[in-house]
């Protein structure tokens, strides 16, 4: 079943569905945080916690990094470029 985003109502239900599993990931990844928090803070003190709080930035830049490199892999990989069956433009 195949469905294509780019006809009919982009906003409609279509849309969500494809939302839905980034949107609740992107919630259980918060929900991951906030507990890690809760423990460090209350087991380890307030130094454990500071360490925590201060990987977050690296934790943010090595995901997009990651994120984008493996965005250039599934374009090539899709449009033929990965097998060699095209010329890079």
């Amino acid at each position: 079943m195949t469905k294509n985003l780019t006809e009919g109502k982009p906003l409609g239900l279509l849309f969500i569905r494809f939302a839905f599993p980034i949107l609740l990931s992107m919630l259980f990844q918060q929900f991951y945080n906030l507990i890690d928090t809760m423990i460090v803070g209350r087991s380890l003190g307030a130094e454990a916690l500071a360490a925590v709080g201060s990987t977050g930035a690296l934790n943010f830049m090595i995901i997009g990094f990651l994120q984008r490199r493996l965005r250039r892999v599934r374009h090539s990989h899709g449009t033929g470029l990965w097998w060699g069956k095209k010329k890079m433009p």
